[in-house]
């Protein structure tokens, strides 16, 4: 069956040398780069031979992943709680985004490519919020367990310590979306 949003990231050198080069006190996050390939029922809408951003299997390429997925759970814990109806989420330094538009439970994503100054869609599904949250905390937690496998002192940083949290909470808050019915929030 094919999924109607999925991410996956792949982490290389650069993430390395930079987590390698933290400390407790200091986590060089924008320096955690990665591939980012994002699919949309199914297929990456994203081809190289149109875009130096973008490698050969669809993904973009270095895009900072620490800021990338705090930004998309800190966004998604808004539209959880009703603080907002639109969240865009800035894949740095890359042009793209995903802009994420909720109405009731249901959430309608788009990749979104900036372009000379303009917005222009790439692709769009329609899903629940919740399938669409599911479909990338484990990411963020995979990310997080690859940064303190890689460098263990990591346990102690401070701004890892929100990151993880924050991803908690919106699993918990998720969580109580499937026990909610629309009528009964």
């Amino acid at each position: 069956m094919r999924r109607p949003f999925a991410i996956t990231a792949r982490l290389g050198p650069v993430a390395t040398k930079a987590v390698l080069e933290s400390t407790e006190e200091r986590l060089i996050h924008q320096m955690i780069l990665g591939s980012v390939r994002i699919e949309f029922n199914g297929g990456a809408p994203l081809a190289s031979s149109r875009d130096v951003q973008v490698q050969e299997d669809g993904s973009l390429t270095q895009v900072a992943l620490v800021p990338f997925l705090w930004d998309l759970v800190a966004a998604c814990s808004r539209l959880i709680r009703g603080l907002s109806g639109k969240e865009t989420i800035s894949m740095i330094p890359t042009t793209y985004a995903l802009v994420v538009e909720t109405s009731d439970d249901q959430a309608t994503v788009r990749l979104m490519a900036t372009k000379e100054h303009r917005l222009n869609q790439v692709a769009a599904v329609s899903l629940t919020l919740r399938e669409f949250v599911n479909a990338f905390i484990p990411l963020a937690y995979l990310v997080s367990r690859w940064i303190t496998d890689t460098n263990p002192e990591l346990k102690g940083n401070l701004h890892l310590q929100r990151f993880i949290a924050a991803i908690s909470k919106l699993q918990q808050e998720v969580g109580k979306l499937a026990t909610e019915t629309p009528g009964n929030k």
